[in-house]
Formats: structure tokens, C-alpha cells, sequence
């Protein structure tokens, strides 16, 4: 596969949306956000969290556990019992990790139009419930309607474990639209891959997906920053209509 920044063009994409909306009256357009690493700088905040309360400076490419691992010498059960302590903190609410700026303003604004958006996350829910529903209700209050949790790392066999396709695909009809932001570059393709045809999926580039190969889907693609991807998102409301 080709390292591509999306193979999409924005008005073809449109008017691939039209065509297939144009016997769908009742149409509408969701928004789903991931939260660690789109709307806020987790890993950030992590490593400030474990300096403050363990006194270990983490280095600053700590996404995977095995180079926290490897380069502190230190267990997996080490780095899984700071990443549970920090998740039940409120470290984020606490210490005012809020979200980008741009996509904070645009979260507002979709909410003030009657857009829906809604939280698709990784975390564990009985760890992250809490916290992530303070952190939600001090920067967007009602404008981001749920939290889905799809305890993708959990070890709690009591938790259902979902793909975030599943998720979202519970919060629609097939009739919708809906645009997903994420970081992680298994989770873009694949909900690109189950909504080929009503969905349009921006991969947030970070250093961890700056490599990763993305398949030539017509609804995804990659973009540099927040600010762009915002743009595009404006973009596109701007070119399209929906109820």
C-alpha cells in the first residue's frame, strides 16, 4: 500500500454524498470524536502526571508500552498501574488539560446548529467513566451528547469489548452521515472500511501513524494538524446540506 494523505477530493466526496442522500429525506449528520490525542493532548498530560506523582520522567514517544519498557527498565505491570491511577485521577479536569482550541469552538458550534457529536474511546469504562465524564461536562457540557466506551485494553471480563465501528454504527441508521476523527490508524481504516458509503474519516496525524500505510478508501484520509482538519470539516458543511 501507498503512504497517501488521503485519496479523497473534497467535492468529488460531496458529490458522492449527495448522490447517495438524494432519496434520503431524513438524513442526518453525526459527529464522532476519539478523545486521547484528538481532542486532548493525553500522552502529554500522562507523562506530567507520572513525574508529579511518581517522580519517573517519561520519555516524550510513550505511546507504546514496550519503549517505556525498554528505555526505563521497568515491568508492564509498572506502566499499567500508572496509566490506571492516572485514569481515575481527574488529572486532566484538575490540572485544566482542555481540548484544542479550533475544535473546541467548532464541538460549540455543531452543538448550536443541532449537530450531534458524541465521544468514541478506547478507554476502559470502569476506569475512565468517572473522569472522562467530568472532563467532558466542564469543557463542552451538552454539546458532545454520550461517551462510548469500548474497553479495547481492558482486562475486566465483565466489560464488552467493541470495535468503534460497532459503536457508532449503534448510534445511527444507515440512512445517516457521519464525519469520525481518530488517531490511531487500525481504528480510521476500519470504521472507513464498514461505512464506505456515509461516513467521511480523518486520520489525526501523530508520530505514532506518521508511517503507517492507509489503504486508497474514497472516505479517508490523513491530516497534519487540528487546525486543517477543522478546516475541512467547516469545508465541507459549507458545500453540503444536511436536516
Amino acid at each position: 500500500m501507498q503512504k497517501t494523505t488521503g485519496p479523497f477530493d473534497i467535492l468529488l466526496l460531496i458529490d458522492i454524498v449527495e448522490k447517495t442522500l438524494k432519496n434520503r429525506k431524513m438524513a442526518k449528520l453525526y459527529f464522532f470524536w476519539d478523545c486521547d490525542e484528538v481532542l486532548v493532548e493525553t500522552v502529554n498530560a500522562f507523562r506530567k502526571f507520572v513525574n508529579d506523582e511518581f517522580n519517573v520522567l517519561l520519555p516524550r514517544d510513550l505511546h507504546d508500552f514496550e519503549r517505556i519498557e525498554n528505555q526505563l527498565e521497568v515491568e508492564r505491570s509498572t506502566v499499567t498501574h500508572w496509566w490506571s491511577v492516572f485514569n481515575t485521577s481527574n488529572y486532566l479536569t484538575k490540572k485544566g488539560f482542555g481540548p484544542h482550541g479550533e475544535l473546541l469552538n467548532l464541538i460549540l458550534d455543531l452543538h448550536h446548529k443541532g449537530y450531534e457529536s458524541h465521544i468514541v474511546t478506547s478507554k476502559p469504562e470502569d476506569e475512565c467513566r468517572n473522569s472522562t465524564e467530568k472532563w467532558r461536562n466542564k469543557y463542552f457540557g451538552k454539546s458532545i451528547k454520550t461517551i462510548q466506551f469500548c474497553n479495547s485494553y481492558s482486562k475486566n471480563k465483565n466489560l464488552i469489548i467493541r470495535k468503534k465501528s460497532l459503536a457508532i454504527s449503534e448510534l445511527i441508521t444507515k440512512e445517516d452521515f457521519f464525519i469520525f476523527a481518530e488517531d490511531t490508524h487500525t481504528h480510521a481504516i476500519d470504521v472507513a472500511r464498514a461505512f464506505p458509503d456515509n461516513s467521511l474519516v480523518y486520520l489525526l496525524e501523530k508520530t505514532w501513524n506518521r508511517n503507517q500505510d492507509l489503504p486508497k478508501l474514497k472516505n479517508l484520509a490523513r491530516v497534519k494538524d487540528e487546525c486543517k482538519m477543522v478546516f475541512k470539516i467547516r469545508d465541507f458543511l459549507g458545500r453540503s446540506q444536511f436536516v
